[in-house]
């Protein structure tokens, strides 16, 4: 997640740079990233799975 006050990259409950705990939407807002790649990580796997099978039906 991101800081909020010095915007420096983590995964703990307080800043290592400057210290400031997470607030609640701070994590809210970073759980919806996690979420939002998941997502696209799938589609993009299904659409790679969908090449894949079309490109050894016509071979």
């Amino acid at each position: 997640m991101r800081c909020a006050k010095c915007g420096t990259e983590f995964n703990s409950p307080f800043c290592p740079n400057c210290g400031t705990a997470v607030m609640n939407s701070n994590l809210a807002f970073h759980e919806a990233e996690v979420k939002k790649r998941k997502e696209k990580a799938l589609v993009t796997f299904q659409w790679y799975s969908w090449q894949s099978a079309s490109l050894s039906l016509l071979s």
